[in-house]
């Protein structure tokens, strides 16, 4: 994208996102939820955990209706998603033999590690693969639709595959609680709706931080009332925070909703800042696949297992994100210097032949 027209603003929502997922990689796998959130109790650890988790709730969600924001005036090159394919194939073996080694080594999961999308190891990337190879088509049709049909489109999204779910707690159109690449096409078409009518849409953000806020306090305050209805057994069989909270919960995708809006309106004028947020923005994914491998998930759950630092959890997340943020680069290093390594070569030329 020429940097004249370039949004740093969703550049922004990207690095902020990614944070959020990494906040809500720690705090489940790493098994700080169950650690610190008690039911029927206030804590106050547990209950900046559940603050934490709640606004984190809304970050995939963002992250992929950036998809749709970005993907909808561009054109879908082949070679992208083949570049995108080898960094998955390539942290996931690094992973596998820097660290999968030392805690689970089989030959099965070596051989896993080579298909990483086959196997679902990373399913936002399975999700997002499924969604390239489709957004030509939808980029088609959604160009085709006036808009009062692309309005009537994503308002019958929301109502029939969030609303209604919700409502009956029950996952009517078998979304799988949004981790799969339909949901994903949904908050593609929504933000697609965003970037091809942005200079229509008459927005006061201020008004939307309001909302955001609103619904962020509703969603913490239902969940709170919803535990204090129950006895402490009652309160994990009915499952209340998946009931409020989740991709495909009606409070968390108006949550992302206004959160999308709110950074696609940042204006960043520094030049500065302007390239470090750009450099930082494409550092996501790598941060992503670093952090959400499942060796290097079982080696940070081990570590908080033997030390947990108790009330700090800012202090926890921090060092979290840092702790992804040099195992990204660290791999980077590694796949810049593909033509030197010879596995890297193996995993490029088989995605070429199967490409062709």
């Amino acid at each position: 994208m020429n940097d004249d027209r370039r949004n740093y603003g969703i550049d922004l929502l990207k690095v902020f996102m990614m944070f959020l997922i990494v906040c809500g990689h720690v705090i489940w796998h790493g098994n700080i939820w169950s650690k610190t959130v008690s039911y029927n109790q206030f804590v106050v650890t547990g209950e900046i955990v559940r603050i934490i988790d709640i606004i984190s709730s809304c970050a995939v969600n963002c992250y992929a209706m950036t998809t749709g924001y970005l993907l909808f005036d561009s054109s879908c090159n082949k070679k992208k998603i083949l570049a995108h394919w080898r960094q998955v194939e390539t942290y996931s073996v690094l992973c596998f033999f820097f660290i999968g080694t030392s805690i689970d080594f089989s030959v099965k999961n070596m051989i896993s590690s080579f298909f990483p999308i086959a196997r679902n190891q990373y399913w936002y990337f399975t999700s997002y693969f499924i969604v390239y190879l489709l957004a030509p088509y939808i980029n088609k049709m959604l160009k085709n639709l006036n808009k009062k049909e692309f309005s009537i489109l994503v308002f019958g999204e929301i109502i029939f595959l969030s609303v209604v779910p919700t409502l009956v707690t029950t996952d009517v159109f078998s979304l799988n609680r949004g981790y799969s690449p339909w949901w994903m096409i949904v908050l593609y078409t929504i933000g697609a709706y965003i970037k091809r009518f942005k200079t229509e849409l008459s927005l006061n953000i201020r008004y939307i931080i309001m909302f955001l806020i609103i619904l962020l306090v509703l969603s913490y305050v239902m969940e709170k009332i919803g535990e204090l209805m129950c006895t402490s057994f009652l309160a994990e069989q009915l499952n209340i925070r998946d009931i409020v909270v989740g991709y495909t919960k009606t409070l968390t995708v108006f949550e992302s909703l206004a959160t999308f809006l709110i950074f696609e309106n940042i204006i960043i004028s520094s030049n500065v800042l302007k390239k470090w947020i750009s450099i930082i923005a494409k550092a996501t994914f790598g941060v992503y696949l670093f952090h959400d491998n499942i060796y290097i998930r079982q080696a940070y759950s081990n570590m908080l297992d033997s030390f947990f630092w108790g009330g700090r959890i800012c202090c926890l997340v921090s060092n979290q994100f840092v702790y992804a943020w040099s195992g990204y680069r660290v791999i980077e290093d590694i796949y810049s210097k593909k033509n030197e390594l010879h596995l890297h070569k193996t995993v490029n030329c088989l995605v070429w032949r199967i490409a062709k």
